[in-house]
C-alpha cells in the first residue's frame, strides 16, 4: 500500500481579518504544488504553529464537519512517498473551531505555538530521486514565482516570516529573522526520520573546563562513544591522557601520562572506537597508533618511526576504521592519508601536497561512511574532500570563507544516522551540516564563551540520541547539543 500524506487546512474564520476565510467549511488539504495557497493564507492570517510529529499513522478525525462535505469543498493532494514529518497548522487562534486531522502526522492545535523567526520546512524529498538534484530554498515572497515542474523530484525548503510571540524559549530572545531549522528524510525500518539541527542553540551539557584535575581539560581535540557501556573518552592533549565519562557526563577515570613507554602519550589527537569497542589513539607527537581493548587495556601499537617513507608517520591527527577494520590515519604533515591493515602493517596511502582534486594541504580528521565513502578536512585548503576505500578522488565540497557551505580550516567530521555529515568549521566557530552529496543544509554556534557558542571547535561525533558532541578546544570544554 502505498503511503500518502495530506496537510489540512482547518477553520480559518478570523473575524479581526477583513480578508480571513468565513466558510466553517471551508478545507485545503494543499501539497508542494499549492504554495501559492500558501502565500495567500500567510497574508490573511500571519500565522503558524508547528504541531507534535508521530511516526504512527493516526486514525482519528476530530472534526465534527460532515465528512461528504469538507470532501466537496476541499483541494485534495498527496504524495505517492511519504515526505518530512512536519506537522503545519493555520488553525485559527479562536479555541470554538473545529479542527480535523490528516491520515499521517499532521495534527490541528487548539492552542497554537506560533513562533517568531523563520522556519524552514523540507516538505517532500526522495533520497534515491534526489540524490544528484540540487535543493531548492524559496522564500515566502517569493513563491509565486516557483513553478511545480521544478519541483517534481527535488527537495522543496521554503521561509515562512512569522511576527507573534514564541513558545520556543530559546527562540524568544531574538527577533532578527534568519532559518534556524533544517531538516532532512531518510527511512530507517520504513520509518522516515527528522534531524533539527537549527534547533540546536544551546547545550544541553557541558563537561569540564580548563585545568589538569579529573573533568578537566587542556586542549581536548577528538571524542568517541564506546558502544559497550555508552562511555564518552575523551583525548585531554595536553594534559597527556584519555579521559572517560559515563554517558551522563560524569568523569569515570582516565588512562595515560607523559611519555614514550606503552600507554604513555604525548599530545593525542584523533580517538576512534571499533565496533568491537578497541580503542585507537592517535599518540600525535611520539608519531605512532596506540590500540587499547575496551577496557582500556593496552594491545599494541602501530609506528614505524617519524619520517615520510612508508608506514611512517609524521604528526599524525585523525583517524577512522572501516567495515574491513582497515585503520586509516590522517598524516598530517605529510599531506597524505596512510592505511594500515588491524595487525599495523602498511597497506597504502593517498594524496600528497597541493590545492588540485586529491591533493591535501594539512589534512587533519577523517571519516568513513558506511557506504566507503572517506570524508577528509583538508584544513588549509578549507574544504572537505571525499575519496572511496582505495583513495580515489570522487568530489569536494566547500572553499574558504564565512558564508553557508563556506570554511575557515575545517577540522572534525562525521555523520549521523541519517548519512547526513557534519563538519566542524574551526576557524568560523561553528558546526555546519551537509547531505552526503556535500550540499549544505544547516549551520549552528558562533564565536564565544556561552552555552552553544565555540571557540576553536575541533573533534565531533553524535550519540544514540543524535546528540552532537563537540570538542569544544580552546574553551577547554566539551559540549553536547
Amino acid at each position: 500500500m502505498k503511503q500518502q500524506c495530506q496537510l489540512y487546512m482547518d477553520d480559518l474564520k478570523n473575524p479581526n481579518k477583513p480578508n480571513g476565510l468565513t466558510s466553517s467549511q471551508n478545507r485545503l488539504i494543499f501539497s508542494t504544488n499549492n504554495l501559492n495557497e500558501l502565500k495567500s493564507l500567510m497574508q490573511k492570517l500571519g500565522s503558524l504553529s508547528r504541531d507534535p510529529v508521530h511516526d504512527t499513522i493516526s486514525q482519528q478525525n476530530t472534526s465534527t464537519v460532515n465528512t461528504n462535505e469538507i470532501h466537496s469543498n476541499r483541494q485534495r493532494a498527496t504524495w505517492n512517498k511519504a515526505p518530512a514529518s512536519f506537522a503545519i497548522d493555520f488553525s485559527s487562534t479562536n479555541q470554538n473551531n473545529q479542527t480535523s486531522q490528516s491520515s499521517r502526522d499532521i495534527h490541528s492545535d487548539t492552542t497554537p505555538k506560533p513562533i517568531t523567526r523563520s522556519k524552514t520546512f523540507v516538505i517532500s524529498t526522495d533520497p534515491v530521486e534526489t540524490l544528484n538534484e540540487p535543493a531548492k530554498s524559496i522564500d515566502v515572497n517569493a513563491l509565486y514565482n516557483v513553478k511545480p515542474q521544478t519541483r517534481a523530484k527535488t527537495p522543496l525548503t521554503f521561509n515562512v516570516m512569522l511576527n507573534e510571540p514564541s513558545s520556543f524559549a530559546d527562540i524568544e530572545q531574538t527577533s532578527q529573522s534568519q532559518d534556524f531549522l533544517a531538516s532532512t528524510l531518510s527511512n530507517v525500518s520504513n520509518k522516515p526520520r527528522i534531524t533539527e539541527y537549527g534547533f540546536r542553540k544551546k547545550a544541553v551539557k557541558i563537561i569540564g573546563k580548563q585545568g589538569k584535575e579529573n573533568g578537566e581539560f587542556n586542549w581536548p581535540l577528538d571524542l568517541a562513544i564506546n558502544s559497550f557501556n555508552n562511555n564518552i573518552l575523551v583525548t585531554d592533549s595536553r594534559n597527556h591522557r584519555i579521559q572517560i565519562f559515563d554517558q551522563e557526563g560524569k568523569f569515570s577515570r582516565c588512562f595515560g601520562a607523559m611519555g614514550t613507554k606503552e600507554g604513555e602519550f604525548n599530545s593525542p589527537a584523533g580517538i576512534y572506537i571499533d565496533t568491537m569497542s578497541n580503542v585507537y589513539v592517535v599518540d600525535r607527537l611520539n608519531h605512532r597508533i596506540q590500540i587499547f581493548d575496551r577496557y582500556c587495556r593496552y594491545l599494541r601499537s602501530i609506528s614505524s618511526g617519524q619520517g615520510n617513507q612508508p608506514g611512517q608517520l609524521n604528526n599524525p591527527w585523525g583517524i577512522a576504521v572501516n567495515k574491513i577494520s582497515e585503520i586509516f590515519v590522517c598524516d598530517k604533515e605529510n599531506d597524505r592519508i596512510c592505511v594500515f591493515n588491524p595487525s599495523g602493517k602498511f597497506l597504502r596511502s593517498f594524496g600528497h601536497y597541493g590545492s588540485e582534486n586529491g591533493r591535501l594541504d594539512k589534512p587533519c580528521y577523517i571519516h568513513v561512511t558506511n557506504d566507503n565513502k572517506v570524508f577528509v578536512s583538508d584544513c588549509m585548503n578549507h574544504r572537505i574532500q571525499v575519496f572511496d576505500t582505495n583513495g580515489v578522488f570522487l568530489f569536494k565540497f566547500g572553499r574558504e570563507g564565512t558564508k553557508s557551505g563556506e570554511f575557515k580550516y575545517p577540522r572534525g567530521v562525521t555523520c549521523d544516522q541519517e548519512g547526513c555529515i557534519l563538519v566542524a568549521d574551526s576557524g568560523n566557530s561553528r558546526i555546519q551540516v551537509f547531505a552526503n552529496d556535500g550540499r549544505f543544509i544547516a549551520e549552528f554556534g558562533a564565536k564565544g564563551i556561552d552555552s552553544g557558542m565555540f571557540q576553536g571547535v575541533e573533534g565531533l561525533c553524535i550519540n544514540k540520541n543524535s546528540n552532537v558532541l563537540v570538542c569544544d578546544k580552546d574553551n577547554n570544554r566539551i559540549q553536547i547539543l
